[in-house]
């Protein structure tokens, strides 16, 4: 089965760039995820080393959705400058490739905009901070800050070429002035992370395909909140940051795509790790073995890509 699958895969893919390059879109990708997926249980075992956690897990989740992008891409634009488009068949090839791209385009485009709505509707309503305590607390953290007229507690970044830290007047009345700051240095770290950047961009391509990545995306969430939660320890009281992030979670609101104090993380497992000294800084064999694999998968998902280049000038099967 395994041997005729990839017979059938090598004849394809040899048989001109366009017929290539259609074959590599339906079914390298899913090879790709496939291994993937072999890789998820290790990065899912990464505990110990949460940074790298998070990086893997982004790439992971993102790979099968880039590989065919690139696929596609690459053999769209060879297949214009081949000569496979002066026949019919050639033709009906590249639009396959054309619809079936703009198709997945299309759709993680709008997963996009939609998962933006409610980010936009939230920077629209912010304004100066006016609160005395929230004045002070941004005066020590560098990145602007906002006020939300909410009085629901609520802590996130907001934007991705200009964030901003976003704090409703209901933080404020719930949190200390010490725990507003440890709050915010919180939020200061995705900011230098570009945690909402990547989250756009792993979101994106893995909404690509219709594949099973996203406990993938979790799992970056997650482990993104427990590497801020680190770097706001080295700059405010642990305990402040832990009450804070007690507090945020109990009002946390479910499904805003963007990064937000407590909204992904496991609140027991976060909570004990900023009293505990960390291990992240410590190559692990787990790290070694989910980068050789991620890789492994890059570099085998790149080859089809590569041979449709060295494919554009035949059109074999195309003369009709």
């Amino acid at each position: 089965m395994i041997a005729e699958l990839a017979s059938f895969l090598k004849e394809c893919l040899s048989s001109g760039a366009l017929l290539g390059t259609l074959c590599a879109m339906l079914f390298v990708p899913p090879l790709a995820w496939l291994g993937v997926r072999a890789l998820a249980p290790v990065i899912f075992g990464m505990n110990a080393d949460r940074p790298w956690q998070a990086a893997l897990a982004a790439l992971a989740a993102a790979m099968p959705g880039i590989i065919f992008a690139i696929t596609a891409i690459v053999g769209m634009a060879g297949g214009i400058a081949s000569g496979c488009l002066r026949y019919s068949a050639g033709r009906a090839v590249f639009t396959t490739i054309a619809v079936l791209a703009t198709l997945s385009f299309a759709r993680a485009t709008w997963l996009a905009i939609r998962r933006s709505a409610e980010l936009s509707t939230l920077l629209r309503s912010s304004e100066n901070p006016s609160t005395p305590g929230l004045v002070r607390a941004a005066a020590t953290i560098p990145a602007p800050v906002r006020e939300l007229p909410y009085d629901v507690p609520f802590c996130a970044v907001g934007g991705n070429r200009a964030p901003v830290l976003l704090v409703s007047v209901g933080t404020m009345a719930s949190l200390s002035e010490p725990q507003l700051r440890a709050a915010l240095w919180h939020e200061y770290a995705h900011v230098l992370r570009r945690d909402p950047l990547t989250t756009l961009v792993v979101t994106f391509f893995s909404d690509l395909l219709p594949l099973g990545t996203d406990d993938l995306v979790r799992l970056y969430r997650q482990a993104r909140e427990f590497v801020a939660d680190a770097y706001a320890r080295g700059r405010a009281d642990p305990h402040d940051l832990a009450d804070a992030v007690v507090v945020m979670a109990r009002a946390v609101r479910p499904g805003l795509a963007f990064a937000a104090l407590a909204s992904e993380g496991g609140l027991r497992a976060r909570v004990d790790a900023l009293f505990v000294e960390g291990t992240s800084g410590r190559p692990t064999l787990q790290r070694a073995v989910a980068l050789v694999g991620l890789f492994t998968v890059a570099a085998l998902g790149a080859i089809p890509a590569a041979a449709a280049i060295l494919h554009y000038s035949a059109c074999q099967g195309m003369h009709v």
